[in-house]
């Protein structure tokens, strides 16, 4: 995974997700690709993540766009950093799947 940590500059909602741009605020050392100050589009789930507002610090999933996987150009928000989310369960049985190009 290539994480990112950076400050949600704006945030546009829609049904199920937040399309956000994020600066980058945080990269590993020997890091090639999105480097600190560099902005970038992201999405959130905000079902997984809570949702999220301008300001805030979030974790982005890199990898989807190094890898020309399918996401639109957009990293995928992993975590917010500033605070946890709301614990919530589903109210309907179900089970549980591996969902591609999410970041759960």
């Amino acid at each position: 995974m290539m994480l990112r940590e950076g400050q949600v500059e704006t945030v546009r909602n829609f049904k199920a997700t937040q399309e956000l741009t994020v600066k980058i605020s945080a990269h590993p050392r020997g890091a090639e690709q999105f480097l600190t100050g560099q902005t970038l589009r992201a999405l959130n789930y905000p079902a997984l993540n809570g949702e999220v507002k301008a300001g805030e610090t979030v974790r982005c999933d890199c990898s989807p766009l190094q890898k020309n996987l399918g996401t639109g150009g957009f990293a995928l928000v992993t975590a917010l950093c500033d605070r946890l989310p709301q614990d919530v369960l589903p109210a309907h049985e179900g089970h549980i799947m591996k969902a591609r190009y999410t970041p759960s």
